[in-house]
């Protein structure tokens, strides 16, 4: 046995692993440079493609033990993080209603002694495990966040007119929340379309339980008033929910004009809600206002 050349053919080969992750390293630093500038989902889906890519292979290359962390936070749409069998990365839109996936794929190098476990993963926080055996990913429960620190106080509760409607899903919760609103002192508005209407709040049905909020101006408001009912739930439910993102609503859809006629309108896109759930969201607007 030539214990020579073998270590020889080890120190080797660890050389070119520390040259490819530096490379990598390198290459990504250029990526997130440019990404810095932008806030676009197709450049995003083709970021972390690339990133999940090459530093999977630099894992498998390395044979250590590598745990990677990322979030999709500064993607607009959400993003599915697909890891297939085939040694391939990919991320696509999270869109139920689109006609064809938009998705980017990157493949990895491979090691025939390592196994990939595949995954699909729709999560703002996800993670990529590596070792000598095997490949796999996992979603990350979501955590509470600081919220803006805008003044949002109101002189008096009682002045405060908020509009609540949902979807036929949600019609028993949005009696609950509506009854709530009115004991905690806020009036309560019949119809969309009465004047000087102060919030609206719109429940809407969700295809996965996530946590989705959509606003149509004002987004600071609207970012602290989603991230607080946000954080009051990841307290109530700290295992529960593994995505969260706040985007402008579509012109398109039918809870824009709800939105469009208030000071600040809210669609909060869940797939499944609680009586525990609806107290938790008018205490955040009690916060809110508070």
């Amino acid at each position: 046995m030539n214990k020579r050349g073998d270590e020889k053919l080890s120190k080797k080969l660890t050389f070119y692993a520390f040259i490819f992750i530096l490379v990598a390293i390198v290459i990504l630093s250029v990526f997130r440079f440019i990404g810095n500038t932008l806030d676009d989902t197709t450049f995003w889906r083709g970021y972390y493609a690339k990133d999940a890519g090459l530093m999977i292979s630099a894992g498998e290359t390395g044979r250590g033990v590598f745990e990677l962390s990322y979030n999709t936070k500064k993607a607009e749409k959400p993003l599915v993080f697909n890891l297939k069998i085939n040694n391939e990365v990919e991320i696509y839109d999270h869109d139920p209603n689109a006609k064809t996936k938009q998705s980017s794929t990157f493949k990895f190098i491979g090691d025939k002694k390592i196994k990939i476990e595949p995954a699909e993963i729709i999560s703002t926080f996800f993670n990529i495990y590596i070792d000598d055996k095997k490949v796999n990913a996992s979603k990350e429960a979501i955590k509470k966040d600081s919220c803006p620190s805008i003044d949002t106080k109101a002189t008096l509760i009682s002045n405060i007119k908020i509009y609540v409607d949902s979807d036929d899903k949600f019609k028993n919760f949005e009696n609950l929340l509506i009854n709530d609103l009115k004991i905690s002192g806020f009036k309560i508005a019949n119809s969309k379309y009465e004047s000087d209407i102060d919030l609206a709040l719109i429940l809407a049905n969700s295809s996965t339980n996530t946590l989705s909020f959509f606003y149509e101006h004002t987004p600071r408001k609207s970012e602290k008033i989603s991230c607080i009912i946000k954080n009051k739930l990841v307290e109530k439910y700290p295992d529960k929910y593994s995505y969260y993102k706040i985007n402008k609503i579509d012109y398109n859809s039918k809870w824009w004009f709800a939105l469009s006629k208030s000071n600040v309108g809210l669609v909060f896109e869940i797939n499944e809600l609680t009586d525990d759930a609806i107290l938790l969201i008018g205490d955040s607007v009690e916060e809110y206002y508070g």
